[in-house]
């Protein structure tokens, strides 16, 4: 992106807004302790900006503030959904996730934004190298229960609906055989 252009960012309920102005300062990996004290994760994929080319465009009395207790952090949540829109840093830098950016861009990290370093590599708990011999799971692990989809047909009366089923007999009779056949459920 050229260097006047902005990103725009947000919650996952879409009440807090935040427009990241110009080039990040880094984009990279973070292995720090603190990072994985203050997000409760492993490896950082991130991208910084300068405080001064943040600006909230929505919701800025949505944010909650959670002051890490004995370093110099800080971490910005949205008091309605509870996403972290970003953090802070030693250096005062706006710290926002990769995942974050990606999720608002239709699932695709803008590539200028992409991890082209690693920080503080001394400290990892995982070996980053080692990572591409890991298998790569494409399917979920667990069996796609997706059909079965609840649907509310009175007050606090919840049935199962199943496709294909033209009345509540109907429906009574089929959930009763998917139970049969499944009975784990």
């Amino acid at each position: 992106m050229a260097k006047d252009t902005a990103y725009k960012i947000h919650c996952d309920c879409g009440g807090v807004t935040l427009t990241l102005h110009r080039s990040p300062i880094v984009h990279a990996y973070c292995h720090c302790q603190d990072c994985r004290d203050l997000l409760n994760i492993p490896i950082n994929a991130l991208a910084a900006w300068d405080r001064d080319d943040v600006s909230i465009t929505k919701g800025e009395d949505k944010f909650i503030e959670y002051k890490y207790p004995d370093k110099a952090m800080r971490r910005y949540v949205c008091h309605s959904c509870g996403a972290t829109l970003f953090n802070t840093n030693v250096y005062d830098w706006v710290v926002v996730s990769q995942s974050l950016i990606r999720k608002c861009y239709g699932d695709q990290l803008p590539a200028e934004l992409a991890s082209d370093k690693h920080f503080f590599y001394e400290e990892r708990v995982i070996d980053v190298s080692t990572l591409a011999y890991f298998p790569r799971i494409r399917k979920p692990l667990f069996p796609d229960f997706s059909y079965l989809q609840p649907i509310i047909l009175n007050w606090n009366i919840q049935l199962w609906h199943l496709p294909n089923y033209s009345s509540v007999s109907e429906l009574d009779r089929g959930v009763c055989s998917e139970i049969h056949r499944y009975p784990h459920l």
